[in-house]
């Protein structure tokens, strides 16, 4: 009995342990342009089709596997390459841009800010050319620091 006991018990923990890590597991969506990871229970964006032309708007709120999920940071190098865009706008709720986002957006003119941006990494508009940011004066400071005109 108490074997029987110890396998039940050792298959149970098993299954606890493989069912636990799916937590773990970053799952992704996209929609026409953007593609989304879940990170920390918040979506990040991770890619940008890099046949994506005129404006994109990165939402507040995306949905992946039938759950919605706030759109929280965009991720490192989502954007770059994408030499098609002229405009982005990023939704109140994202609240930092990480590095090289837009790198190398060539055609790149405009980027509007929400006031909820907390973060923006230096590297962020690296290779970008003349791109006018549309802040609030809260977070002017990242754009003014890094050479970027408003």
């Amino acid at each position: 009995m108490n074997r029987i006991f110890k396998k039940f018990l050792s298959l149970f923990l098993v299954l606890i342990l493989a069912f636990g890590c799916f937590s773990l597991v970053s799952f992704a969506a996209s929609d026409d342009v953007l593609t989304f990871k879940v990170v920390d229970g918040s979506a990040v964006v991770s890619t940008c089709d890099k046949n994506a032309k005129g404006t994109v708007v990165v939402p507040s709120v995306t949905t992946i596997k039938g759950k919605s999920y706030s759109v929280k940071s965009i991720g490192d190098g989502a954007f770059e390459n994408c030499k098609k865009i002229t405009s982005i706008s990023i939704a109140e709720g994202v609240s930092s841009i990480g590095s090289r986002a837009f790198a190398n957006c060539t055609a790149l003119t405009d980027v509007y800010i929400p006031q909820s941006l907390v973060l923006c990494q230096y590297t962020a508009f690296n290779g970008c050319g003349a791109v006018t940011v549309h802040c609030y004066s809260s977070n002017y400071q990242f754009f003014t620091v890094y050479g970027i005109n408003q």
